[in-house]
């Protein structure tokens, strides 16, 4: 995607940022426990975000890339120096899905799409040879997703249901 070089950036700045917007959303979501009006503006407010976070994933993931002549399938691939930063940068990228769509379709659902699109999106850069199809791109993707849905997370009954 175009003038926005995300890995020149500190992840320990985007990392803070994540946990700020997450605590802040978060906070939101609380708010309009109540009111049911404000509970339902907030998720209208959502819908568009999702088709934003998914426009980032296309963007990022599919859209631009060139057919090569090789496919290449990996578990994990290795590059000198970077494997942490990529991999954080593929957790990060999905993180705005899970914020984006877990008011609307719940947090399992939610943790599920993202499963499922970063492996429709990993076998889609399989079969027209656009990238390295790997199995570690689909976990942190998914890891990306469901921590986008931690805000919407009910600790409390999730504590209850961990001491039965």
């Amino acid at each position: 995607m175009g003038g926005l070089h995300i890995y020149a950036v500190d992840m320990r700045q985007l990392a803070a940022l994540v946990a700020v917007v997450e605590t802040f959303v978060g906070a939101l979501w609380r708010a309009t426990e109540a009111r049911p009006d404000l509970r339902r503006a907030f998720r209208a407010a959502c819908a568009p975000l999702v088709l934003v976070a998914l426009w980032g994933i296309a963007g990022y993931t599919v859209l631009g890339r060139v057919s090569g002549s090789e496919r290449r399938f990996v578990l994990f691939a290795v590059s000198p120096g970077e494997t942490f930063r990529e991999m954080f940068m593929n957790a990060l990228l999905y993180v705005p899905l899970g914020v984006s769509l877990a008011p609307l379709a719940g947090v399992r659902r939610t943790a599920l799409a993202g499963l499922a699109l970063s492996a429709g999106v990993e076998v889609w850069q399989y079969v027209a040879a656009t990238g390295l199809a790997q199995v570690t791109d689909v976990a942190c993707n998914a890891l990306g997703c469901a921590i986008g849905c931690l805000p919407y997370v009910d600790w409390p009954s999730l504590a209850e249901r961990l001491r039965r």
